[in-house]
């Protein structure tokens, strides 16, 4: 059954403070405001969802009490106000995200208002409920949304500002406002469970409707923005001061309430940037992490692994070094042995089930060195028995294998290839020293000192 508008008895009785020319205006104005939902657009109405017109004498609203989520019972002896009439000053009620202040507006915080179209069609608003109840985020609307232009706005200041969206068309590069396509009925809601976003909004060019026009509820609303136009030009050609006093405040108050609005905008627009870049820096963050903490893990299984290896290796070292001491004096045979228990590189190249990178070779054969050092084995000190070895017969001998401490090589054991030093016992090649010396003087000992080499008469 379809139901009149429900409009309070009391209404013409409520706006008699209005100067007589404009309330006869917009008294006729209401009772000539059409049977169509401003969010919805449908006629119809039943039982339970009757069509509401606010109270607010210039107030454009009318909508179903379901559309708008309206609990409380209605009656034509009570009065009844949206959101936006509601709030301490009527002129300052737009919506953060469009410049239209026309329509169903919800209040979303104190001083800030959101359409329930805008909210339902921009996908990017976060809402707990349809219906705005406990407030709503528009502080992810991606930034390339503002910088569009609205195709359909007349106000060329008005379709640089607000949020816009695109044409669901393929390959339509055509932006327009959520209110400015409700106007020409371009918004289209697709009933479906399988669809997670049923909202869907075309431009003229590809709407459903052919020859998309102006529906009632816009043609309605034009009136009364006529209105003001044409009493704006008839108070300017008045000579009556009061009238043009008036005027002027009213330019004044609307100019300041523009620029409020569109202040409002903006700081919806730059939170919505503030999150893209937050966003972008948190994705940064963490990808960088994750690749440190893979590298992390790599090395740490690395170390694992060498540390494996090194035991094993050491182990065999030991063994190496328990058959070496009992056989002393016949070190000249192991030492000419074409697979020395005591070469390193030997060991390393050849141990069973023990795997290197070249990058560890380095580090294995100081850590044996280091190893070999600790257990105070050298070819001058290797029991009571190497301390009867004439001092040239040690140096000529190939007990234990020189390890050059610069080039950490075993490579070229002919004799007098190698230099120790008198201080700290270093082993260094001839060649690896700084001027790299051919050989050493009979009678002569070399020392380190600093890097800086010296020689003293022995």
């Amino acid at each position: 059954m379809t139901i009149d508008i429900i409009k309070s008895k009391s209404f013409k009785e409520s706006h008699k403070h209005f100067g007589n020319e404009k309330q006869s205006f917009f008294l006729k104005w209401k009772d000539n405001a059409p049977d169509q939902c401003c969010i919805c657009l449908d006629r119809d109405a039943e039982e339970g969802n009757e069509l509401v017109i606010c109270d607010g004498l210039t107030c454009s609203f009318i909508a179903h009490t379901e559309c708008y989520g309206i609990r409380e019972k209605l009656t034509t002896e009570k009065k009844w106000f949206c959101d936006a009439c509601q709030s301490p000053d009527r002129e300052l009620a737009h919506c953060v995200v469009c410049p239209d202040p026309e329509g169903a507006l919800r209040s979303i915080s104190p001083g800030k208002f959101l359409h329930l179209v805008c909210a339902a069609w921009i996908p990017e608003i976060v809402v707990e409920d349809e219906f705005l109840r406990h407030g709503a985020d528009t502080s992810r609307i991606p930034s390339n949304r503002w910088t569009k232009e609205c195709y359909l706005c007349e106000d060329l200041n008005k379709s640089k500002i607000g949020c816009k969206m695109m044409c669901e068309a393929g390959g339509c590069r055509r932006a327009m406002h959520i209110t400015c396509a409700l106007k020409y009925s371009l918004l289209e809601e697709i009933e479906d469970d399988h669809i997670a976003n049923p909202f869907f909004i075309y431009c003229k060019e590809h709407s459903s409707h052919e020859n998309p026009r102006l529906n009632s509820w816009a043609k309605w609303v034009i009136n009364k923005k006529n209105y003001y136009k044409e009493e704006s030009l008839r108070i300017q050609h008045e000579s009556w001061l009061p009238q043009i006093l008036e005027n002027q405040v009213k330019l004044i108050s609307e100019a300041q309430s523009s620029q409020i609005h569109w202040l409002t905008m903006d700081i919806t627009r730059l939170r919505g940037l503030h999150y893209e870049i937050s966003k972008e820096l948190k994705k940064s963050v963490n990808r960088e992490f994750v690749e440190d903490s893979n590298t992390l893990s790599k090395l740490k299984m690395e170390i694992e692994e060498l540390r494996n290896n090194l035991d094993s290796l050491m182990g065999m070292v030991s063994e190496c070094l328990s058959e070496i001491l009992p056989n002393q004096r016949k070190a000249k045979q192991h030492t000419h042995s074409q697979h020395s228990s005591n070469d390193i590189d030997y060991l390393v190249a050849h141990s069973k089930n023990i795997h290197f990178k070249p990058s560890h070779h380095i580090y294995i054969k100081n850590t044996l060195s280091n190893f070999i050092a600790s257990s105070n084995i050298s070819h001058q000190t290797i029991g009571s028995e190497s301390m009867e070895i004439d001092s040239k017969r040690k140096r000529k001998s190939k007990l234990l294998p020189m390890i050059c401490k610069n080039c950490q090589s075993l490579e070229d054991h002919r004799p007098y290839t190698f230099v120790t030093c008198t201080e700290c016992q270093s082993v260094y090649h001839l060649s690896c020293l700084d001027p790299p010396l051919t050989k050493i003087k009979k009678g002569y000992a070399w020392r380190l000192d600093d890097h800086i080499f010296f020689s003293t008469y022995f």
